[in-house]
Order: C-alpha cells, then sequence, then structure tokens
C-alpha cells in the first residue's frame, strides 16, 4: 500500500498507530507522511489535545543564526562588544545573544508517551500563534536531541544544552575573533 493510499480518521488514530509500529520495530513513515502532509493537521491536534503545550521543548538556533554567518557582525555590533578577552565573557556574550533569539523564534517540543517520545517542531506565525509540523518519534529525548545537533540546531534552554562551552568558544572564535581580530 503506497503512502497516498493511507488514511486516517484523525490524527490521534495516525499517532496511535505510530505508536504501536515504532514499539514493533516496524516502519512509521506512512503514519508520518500522513500527520505531517497537511500543513494545519498536527496543530490543530496540538491545540485539541494540548499535547505540546507544556514546559517539554528547547528553542533551535544555528551557528548560521547566531553568528550572523551571512552579513557583516559588526554591522550588528560595536568592535567593543566583540573583541572578547576571556572565556567567561564569550559564554556570557553567548548567552545573552540567544537569550534574545526566542522572542519567536523556533523550538522542539517532546512529550513522553507509553514510554517513547512524540515530537514536534513548533514556530510562531505571527498572531495565528503557535504552529506545529515535523512529527516524529524517539526512543528518548537525548536521541531527539541528537538528531538536532546532528541537523545543524543548537538547543537552548536557560542554556545551551547541545553544545559544551569548550565548543561555544571554539565557534565563537571561528565566526568572530578569526574574522574581524586576527590580522
Amino acid at each position: 500500500m503506497s503512502n497516498q493510499d493511507i488514511s486516517y480518521l484523525s490524527v490521534s488514530h495516525a499517532i496511535e498507530d505510530a505508536i504501536a509500529k515504532y514499539k514493533k520495530d516496524e516502519s512509521i513513515e506512512d503514519c508520518l507522511s500522513w500527520i505531517n502532509g497537511d500543513i494545519d493537521r498536527l496543530t490543530v491536534w496540538a491545540y485539541d489535545t494540548e499535547t505540546f503545550f507544556n514546559d517539554d521543548y528547547v528553542f533551535l538556533t544555528s551557528e548560521e543564526e547566531l553568528f550572523i554567518t551571512d552579513d557583516d557582525l559588526l554591522e550588528y555590533f560595536d568592535a567593543d562588544q566583540l573583541d572578547l578577552k576571556t572565556d567567561v565573557n564569550v559564554l556570557n556574550f553567548l548567552n545573552k545573544r540567544a537569550n534574545g533569539l526566542f522572542d519567536e523564534g523556533a523550538a522542539a517540543h517532546f512529550h513522553n508517551r507509553d514510554a517513547i517520545w512524540i515530537t514536534a517542531r513548533c514556530e510562531i506565525w505571527g498572531q495565528g500563534g503557535a504552529h506545529f509540523s515535523n512529527f516524529d518519534i524517539y526512543n528518548s529525548k537525548e536521541d531527539y536531541y541528537d538528531c538536532l545537533k546532528d541537523q545543524g540546531s543548537m538547543l537552548w534552554m536557560t542554556k545551551f544544552v547541545s553544545h559544551s562551552d569548550e565548543e561555544l568558544i571554539s565557534m565563537y572564535k571561528k565566526n568572530v575573533t578569526n574574522k574581524n581580530f586576527r590580522k
């Protein structure tokens, strides 16, 4: 049966089917295709069930967004704000910068259900509110984090949870210090 032939009465039925298949180590691609196949299907379900409206999420950014790599960072910050001499100052700057990115930024939501993690990406669509997409299932929250990191995301709660201080300092040196202050 092709994915185009799969149909469910509701998102809840599709999710229950996906969970059952996942637990039996069967492919869930048909379920995911149906759930994610309509732009509003998952969002309506999330609002109806309030499944992803909790504290189980991390904000998402990327190295490109954090360091504005597609533009001149010095057009956004004064040189003295960026010419940081200590690791503590670098980490403080990165935490402040990251905190400012997430007023309406993307987030990765997750919910423990039947000993697995159902997940979705959330973006704020202006007055339309939260919009959910990219439903998937993982064995653990850590597996989900690893997948997001492998896709190039940096995960933030009240600090970065995907990258160590050493990794963040290295990124800063690569994207800021070496580009702007090493001649």
